[in-house]
């Protein structure tokens, strides 16, 4: 085991009492979702749930560093499905038996791997490594754009889990324009991501024939994502919307019901592991 930097005393009460606040709201959280399971006289609704994860998942965004450099990262399996515990503790699907069983198996394997650190950090050999406090290395986030309809609790729900892996989101908006038009900002922009996500609603979708396509900004961007980042991509299309003929061969793509997002999620983040981004 090892950290990055050395750290003085004060830093590392600082920590663990950190740690031992995520530790203190993830137990409370599992007992929020058992008594979800056995719908307990005091069961906490879905919203109740997804809005007490969103807390814990920001959190987490600070305390995963500090826990990968000290203990390693770790992945759960089941069958041939694999993951990254600190995805699967934080999705928002409570749909069936199988969700709910790999989110509590994630929750257990960060419970296990926060308490680990805490121990470490407070053992005799992690106090005697302690030498003198130096400046922290700067983070260098891989950059990941994200194209989308418009403003939702869905893009939302992506800029979050991309902060969370420590992956940096482009949302084209959100960033400064240098006196260009929306075209020369899109393309500097992905210029300097190495993956793009590609969100499409329906509830936006455009009437073209018999069938709903994305907007035509989103159409546009695909194109330029393609141009720039080659295979570098996934689509994520809510049901109900198909791409325009011109724009469907050899294109990635992966629908997604709106109730079950955290499924595209998964998808999303298998997509960039194999791209050795995760």
């Amino acid at each position: 085991m090892g950290t990055e930097r050395h750290m003085t005393s004060i830093d590392r009460e600082t920590i663990i009492q950190k740690l031992r606040d995520f530790h203190l709201q993830m137990e409370n959280y599992i007992e929020y979702c058992r008594r979800h399971l056995i719908r307990s006289a005091s069961a906490p609704s879905v919203s109740q749930l997804r809005e007490a994860v969103t807390k814990l998942a920001i959190e987490s965004a600070a305390v995963k560093p500090i826990v990968e450099t000290t203990v390693g990262r770790r992945s759960l399996s089941e069958g041939r499905f694999n993951w990254d515990p600190w995805v699967g503790a934080f999705i928002r699907d409570y749909s069936d038996g199988t969700s709910m069983r790999r989110i509590r198996g994630s929750l257990d394997a960060v419970l296990q791997s926060v308490e680990e650190t805490i121990g470490y950090l407070e053992s005799k050999d992690f106090i005697e490594s302690i030498t003198r406090p130096i400046a922290p290395k700067s983070i260098q986030r891989p950059k990941v754009f994200i194209a989308h309809d418009g403003p939702s609790d869905l893009r939302s729900r992506l800029e979050l889990e991309c902060w969370r892996m420590m992956l940096e989101p482009i949302v084209a908006e959100k960033q400064t324009s240098l006196d260009e038009s929306v075209d020369s900002k899109v393309d500097r922009l992905l210029d300097g991501c190495e993956f793009a996500i590609v969100l499409a609603r329906v509830e936006v979708a455009i009437d073209q024939d018999s069938s709903k396509i994305p907007r035509g900004n989103v159409i546009d961007e695909i194109s330029r994502i393609r141009a720039e980042l080659g295979d570098n991509y996934i689509i994520l299309l809510e049901d109900g919307l198909s791409l325009p003929s011109n724009q469907s061969t050899g294109v990635v793509y992966e629908t997604f019901e709106k109730e079950n997002f955290g499924e595209a999620v998964l998808k999303v983040w298998k997509a960039l592991r194999s791209k050795g981004l995760l």
